[in-house]
């Protein structure tokens, strides 16, 4: 079965982003990982030095939080209540990078789900708006980025960017697996550098 993965912060939008996550489930019959990575602090000498005592707190907090995600995402749709997405919660200690990088390969998740966010930011904010662009360079998965306040629709049409690399007509390929009972129309984009500096250069 098709799974999503969607990494939390429990923010507004990582919530946001779990709500669009479950009803993309919905729509194409896949199950929801969900995933809070714990990150591990730099102590002394620059060493990661785990507190089992603090680790465990954080744990049971977060187990406790994504119990109360998981109750949102399901009421938040309770036309749906006969056939529930369902939703597997993983916590994890480690890199956020790493650990969601892993994650999807453990359960061989078809997609990464995550919230971005708007321009007022706090610091944690943006840390975590550059962890979502890390994960998009990273992952081998297809990750798609929900912008804050955005609302799940049918998806209509897609616009491929491309870099006319050799491995673009796969990318695109296990894209569109995922979305195929949509039917999307689908545009290839690529931007030739050069001849729009030309330009640039023209009109100056």
């Amino acid at each position: 079965m098709k799974n999503i993965l969607v990494p939390t912060d429990f923010s507004a939008g990582a919530a946001n982003a779990l709500a669009y996550a479950y009803s993309l489930a919905d729509a194409i019959q896949s199950s929801i990982i969900l995933l809070h990575v714990i990150e591990i602090k730099m102590e002394l000498m620059d060493l990661p030095i785990p507190s089992g005592a603090t680790y465990q707190a954080q744990k049971e907090a977060a187990a406790l939080a994504m119990e109360a995600q998981i109750e949102f995402a399901h009421s938040y749709y309770p036309e749906q209540k006969d056939t529930m997405v369902k939703i597997e919660s993983v916590i994890k200690v480690g890199n956020p990078i790493s650990a969601i990088k892993a994650t999807a390969a453990e359960h061989e998740s078809h997609l990464i789900v995550m919230g971005a966010r708007g321009k007022k930011k706090s610091e944690l904010e943006k840390m975590m708006g550059t962890l979502s662009s890390a994960v998009a360079e990273r992952a081998n998965e297809p990750v798609l980025i929900v912008p804050e306040g955005c609302a799940f629709r049918q998806i209509q049409q897609v616009a491929y960017a491309s870099d006319l690399l050799l491995s673009d007509t796969y990318q695109l390929w296990s894209a569109l697996k995922i979305i195929e009972p949509f039917s999307p129309v689908v545009r290839w984009v690529h931007v030739n550098k050069e001849s729009s500096e030309e330009e640039i250069g023209k009109g100056r």
